[in-house]
């Protein structure tokens, strides 16, 4: 039996599961998405130990800072994997039940006119299910910024949102009925990403999925089986792992409708190029990563306040290596700013008390010596390195592209006060690759004028998410935050990526989102990698998704202290 031949097999099953899922309510789907939830954590110790596996390559004996690199490893692993996974399911369940119940799933969320005429739908904390956000993410809320048709439904805010109700119930009624298959291709990077991209094609959009693996994820096909056994055995998932020759042989089946792909721009050339080659060519979306940046805003930041935002930058950079489509890969700050030098030398400090990672992802290695200009260590491993005083005309190549190595440039813009800083910093931004999520550290105690200025800026930057004294990351990690670039990409100009996964309360006209942390909060971040806790906080968290009830809470206080 040839491949073209294996692989028509199972699109046609996909296609007949497809076809059976269209006539199913929403509660039935609900009760799936429960069903997986629950075989997601119980598959959750294999899923995670295999990703640990797959990355430490013999760096255990190197690392004696604060925890193994094995701690390490599995608190990132977890958290990537089985726990956003969990998260993901269980607020898709909810909504599925909202949307039975009262057409939408507005009971998750509370929603306003915001004065420039959008709809804003604040979805975290999320309220009522069980996942104790107000406690586990303190201080962290989120809000989905919205547009509206006002042309058909009038100008004044309840017209607004007249409309935006109505869009929110077409959708989340017909969205799901869409049918037909997908082949979501899944990143090498992060062992979360391609089930997660899954379950949105699926439960978003009614698609049964034949999910390929990259082959760095090959050993992860019997893991993730059983994890999503339930979708499996309704036939709404068939999980292989392959190189681009099974995409590439997919595409050209007429029963595959549609492609999603979590990757580089030179994958998604090489997708597009097949899909225009077919006659009937499937719909396609993507998410291409980014040239992340992290905004400083200059003002008067507390000693503990700057050492904790250039700790928050700092973890953004070790995290998995730096092998993340978000890791902070630019940070901007103001040539005038008295404390950009201070703020500078405790990052350099915090990223060199990590000894460095094995580089493990292909390529990485001559990668290095192509941004550096440096010979890469013989080791195999690549260090933290944060090259301050980047020039645009000088340093091009830092800027235009997503470099996947543990390398972070530092920018400063001329600026004569904060409101113009924040004005230059919005058509800097507009320089750099990507659209997908940029980071904003922003002080207290700044003027009227001021806080103007910044929140004129946050509004302004044209990114899917736009986080405030935290890492934008956490809003993929959130489950119910739309992850995607900004609105407006082609698939000729692709940005960081064409269309949004995570969006599983439906919400219509998706612009952008934004994050908000606390500027210097008393506990350190569970996902720091030197919170010493991290593996047990992240298993705990596990346990309350999975088992719910308050005495898991208390279970997980010692280890929050601790760490």
């Amino acid at each position: 039996m040839t491949a073209q031949a294996t692989l028509k097999e199972m699109f046609d099953r996909l296609q007949c599961a497809a076809d059976h899922f269209v006539s199913k309510t929403p509660s039935e789907r609900s009760q799936l998405a429960r069903a997986t939830a629950r075989c997601v954590a119980r598959g959750s110790r294999a899923w995670s130990l295999e990703g640990v596996r797959l990355k430490q390559n013999g760096i255990q004996e190197q690392w004696s800072v604060v925890n193994t690199a094995a701690d390490v490893s599995l608190a990132e692993e977890i958290a990537t994997g089985p726990l956003v996974t969990l998260r993901l399911l269980l607020l898709t369940a909810a909504a599925l039940d909202e949307i039975a119940q009262r057409g939408t799933p507005q009971w998750l969320t509370s929603s306003h006119v915001h004065s420039d005429g959008s709809i804003r739908v604040r979805v975290m904390p999320t309220p009522r299910i069980g996942l104790w956000d107000g406690l586990i993410f303190r201080g962290h809320c989120a809000t989905v910024c919205c547009d509206t048709d006002f042309e058909t439904h009038g100008r004044d805010a309840k017209s607004r949102m007249n409309a935006f109700c109505e869009s929110w119930q077409e959708k989340a009624r017909h969205q799901p009925l869409c049918g037909g298959t997908a082949l979501v291709l899944g990143a090498g990077n992060v062992t979360g990403l391609g089930p997660n991209d899954a379950i949105s094609q699926i439960f978003e959009y009614g698609r049964a999925v034949l999910l390929k693996l990259h082959p760095l994820h090959a050993s992860l096909v019997v893991p993730l089986q059983n994890a999503l056994s339930p979708l499996v055995d309704a036939g709404l998932l068939i999980i292989v792992a392959g190189g681009p020759e099974i995409a590439s042989e997919a595409v050209r089946l007429s029963s595959v409708s549609h492609v999603h792909l979590t990757g580089s721009q030179h994958t998604f050339a090489q997708v597009q190029k097949v899909c225009e080659s077919v006659s009937n060519p499937p719909s396609l979306s993507c998410e291409l990563g980014n040239v992340s940046p992290w905004l400083i805003v200059p003002g008067c930041y507390s000693r503990k306040a700057l050492g904790r935002q250039a700790d928050m930058v700092a973890a953004s950079i070790i995290h998995n290596a730096s092998l993340n489509c978000i890791s902070t890969k630019l940070v901007i700050t103001c040539s005038r700013w008295p404390q950009r030098d201070l703020f500078c030398s405790i990052l350099q400090e915090r990223l060199r008390s990590f000894p460095p990672r094995v580089a493990w992802y292909p390529g990485s290695s001559a990668a290095w010596e192509t941004l550096t200009g440096e010979k890469s260590p013989e080791n195999g491993t690549l260090p933290w390195t944060l090259k301050t005083d980047l020039s645009l005309q000088l340093h091009r190549h830092w800027f235009d592209k997503e470099w996947f190595l543990p390398a972070c440039g530092e920018i400063r813009l001329d600026a004569a006060d904060c409101g113009d800083w924040c004005r230059r910093a919005i058509a800097f931004t507009e320089s750099v690759a990507g659209t997908l999520a940029a980071s904003v550290t922003v002080p207290t105690g700044l003027s009227l004028t001021d806080s103007a200025d910044v929140e004129s800026m946050l509004n302004a930057l044209r990114y899917g998410v736009v986080s405030v004294n935290c890492w934008s990351a956490l809003a993929y990690s959130f489950g119910n935050v739309p992850w995607g670039g900004f609105p407006g990409a082609t698939p000729e100009s692709p940005e960081s990526g064409i269309g949004r996964v995570h969006n599983p309360l439906f919400l219509p006209g998706v612009r952008t989102s934004r994050i908000t942390g606390p500027l210097c909060s008393s506990e350190t971040p569970p996902w720091f990698p030197w919170h010493s806790r991290g593996a047990a906080l992240a298993q705990g968290l596990l346990r309350l998704y999975d088992k719910g009830g308050l005495w898991n809470v208390v279970r997980m206080f010692p280890d929050v202290l601790r760490g």
